[in-house]
C-alpha cells in the first residue's frame, strides 16, 4: 500500500494508514502547495475502504513520472500589471458642483464637446431635448469657472489633461448669451404643451357658461323649483312669495323629505312630477355634462399660466434684441449669431397666440359672470363667485337628476320586459289552445 500523497514508487511510511493516520508527507491546512503538478481532485480510497475492491491486489501500470510532471505542470502565476489611470487635472473651484457636472455630462457621451457647442449655438432640438436642455441650464459655466479655464488655455495648458467638467467649460467659452439662449430654447420646446394646458380650461369655461345660460331644460327645472318652493313657504314672511332663488338652493333639494310614504326627497318629488308631464326634461345631463369639466377649473392657476406665457414670450423677445445688437456690433464680416433668426420666427408665431388666449379668457369670464347673474346670483355677489364653485352647484344638481332618471328608466325597462314576456307567454298559450 502506497503512502497517501506520495508519488508512485515512493516507499510507504510505517504505522497506521488512511484518513485517520498522521500524514507524514501530506499538506497542512494553510500551507502553500509546493507540488510541481496540477492537482487531481478525485475521490480516493484508503486503508479499510480498499479490501474487496479491484484495488485490493495492486497491478502496476507503466507511467513516466517526468512525462506526467511535464504534461500537467503548474503554470507560473502571471504577474499582475496594474494599469494606472492617468491623473486628470481638476481646476474648477467648486469640487461638489464639478462632481455633479461630471455625472450629468455622462448623458452626452454620444456627442463630442464641439458637437454639443454647435448644438447650443444652433439650438438643435434633436440634441437639445427638454431633458438635455434642463440639464445644461443647471451647469451653465459661472464667470469664475470661465476665468479659470481661460487662464489655463492662455497659459498653454493641454485640454487633454483636464477632467470632463473642465473640458466642457472650455468648449462653451465664447457662446453668446448661453444661459438666455438655453432658456429661450426650453421655453420654445414647452410652449405647445403649456399653451394647450392654459387653453383647455378656458374652452371648458366658455362652453359651460354658454350651455348653462341657454339650457331650456335647466330653466324649466328652476321655475318648477320656484313654484314648489313658494307653495312650501306659503305664509312665511321671510321665505314665501319669492321671485327667484340662488343656484346654491339646488343642493338643498335633497335635504327636504316627504312626510308620506314612500319617503321621497324634494328632488325626487320634483323629478316625479316632471316625469309624468315630460320625461324628456329629465335628460338634463346630456345638455350640461360639460359642467363636470368646468367645476374642476382653477381660474387662478389658468391666469397664472397665461401670465407665464406672456412673460416667457417677452423674455424671448428681449433675448432676440440682445442677439441682434451683438450681430450689429460684429460688423459686416463678423460671425452672426443664429439665435436672432431662430427665435424671431418663434416669437412671430407665439406672441399673437398668447394675446388671443388672453382675450379669449377675458371674454369667457364675461360670459361666465353674465351666466352667474342670469341664473340667480345678485350683481353684488357675482364677482365673488368662482367658476369651480358655481359649476359644482350646477353639476351636482344635474348628476342627482340623472341618477333619478336612470332609476326611473331602468324600472320602466323592467316593466316593459315583463309585459313583453307575459304577452309572449299568452300568445303561446293561445296557439296551443287552437291546436
Amino acid at each position: 500500500m502506497k503512502q497517501r500523497g506520495a508519488a508512485p514508487g515512493a516507499a510507504a511510511a510505517g504505522g497506521k494508514k488512511g484518513p485517520g493516520a498522521k500524514k507524514a508527507g501530506g499538506l497542512k491546512v494553510g500551507k502553500k502547495d509546493e507540488g510541481k503538478t496540477k492537482r487531481f481532485f478525485w475521490d480516493p480510497l484508503f486503508a479499510d475502504d480498499v479490501p474487496g475492491t479491484v484495488f485490493q491486489k495492486r497491478e502496476s501500470f507503466p507511467v513516466k513520472k517526468e512525462d506526467v510532471e511535464e504534461t500537467f505542470a503548474k503554470l507560473a502565476p502571471k504577474a499582475k500589471t496594474e494599469v494606472k489611470k492617468p491623473k486628470v487635472l481638476q481646476l474648477l473651484p467648486d469640487s461638489k458642483r464639478s462632481h455633479t457636472m461630471n455625472i450629468a455630462l455622462a448623458k452626452f457621451s454620444n456627442y463630442s464637446y464641439q458637437e454639443l457647442r454647435e448644438a447650443i449655438i444652433d439650438l438643435n432640438p434633436k440634441i437639445l431635448t427638454v431633458e438635455a436642455t434642463e440639464s445644461l441650464l443647471t451647469f451653465v459655466p459661472t464667470p469664475e469657472e470661465t476665468a479659470v479655464m481661460k487662464e489655463y488655455i492662455n497659459s498653454g495648458g493641454d485640454l487633454r489633461l483636464v477632467d470632463r467638467p473642465e473640458q466642457f467649460v472650455a468648449a462653451m467659452l465664447g457662446i453668446p448669451l448661453m444661459k438666455q439662449r438655453l432658456e429661450c430654447h426650453l421655453f420654445g420646446l414647452n410652449f405647445g404643451e403649456n399653451f394647450r394646458e392654459a387653453c383647455g380650461p378656458v374652452d371648458h369655461l366658455a362652453e359651460a357658461a354658454a350651455a348653462a345660460r341657454s339650457s331650456k331644460t335647466l330653466r324649466s327645472f328652476l321655475f318648477a323649483v320656484l313654484e314648489i318652493g313658494n307653495l312650501l313657504n306659503y305664509g312665511d314672511p321671510q321665505r314665501g312669495n319669492a321671485e327667484g332663488f340662488k343656484p346654491s338652493t339646488l343642493a338643498k333639494l335633497n335635504e327636504v323629505r316627504s312626510t308620506t310614504k314612500p319617503v321621497r326627497t324634494l328632488l325626487q318629488y320634483l323629478c316625479d312630477i316632471i316625469w309624468e308631464q315630460n320625461p324628456a326634461l329629465l335628460d338634463i345631463f346630456s345638455e350640461l355634462k360639460i359642467c363636470d369639466k368646468a367645476q374642476k377649473i382653477d381660474i387662478g392657476a389658468v391666469e397664472g399660466k397665461i401670465q407665464a406665457l406672456k412673460q416667457g414670450v417677452a423674455k424671448v423677445k428681449n433675448t432676440v434684441q440682445m442677439a441682434r445688437k451683438g450681430n450689429e456690433a460684429s460688423g459686416v464680416l463678423g460671425e452672426k449669431d443664429p439665435l436672432a433668426t431662430i427665435m424671431d420666427e418663434f416669437v412671430e408665431e407665439a406672441e399673437p397666440k398668447v394675446a388671443e388666449l388672453e382675450k379669449f379668457l377675458k371674454e369667457a369670464m364675461e360670459e361666465f359672470t353674465s351666466t352667474v347673474h342670469f341664473l340667480g346670483y345678485p350683481e353684488k355677489d357675482v364677482k365673488k363667485i368662482k367658476p369651480d364653485e358655481f359649476f359644482k352647484q350646477i353639476f351636482a344638481f344635474v348628476r342627482n337628476v340623472e341618477t333619478v332618471r336612470k332609476a326611473k328608466q331602468e324600472l320602466l325597462d323592467r316593466e316593459r320586459k315583463k309585459l313583453e314576456a307575459a304577452a309572449k307567454k299568452a300568445g303561446k298559450a293561445a296557439s296551443l289552445a287552437k291546436k
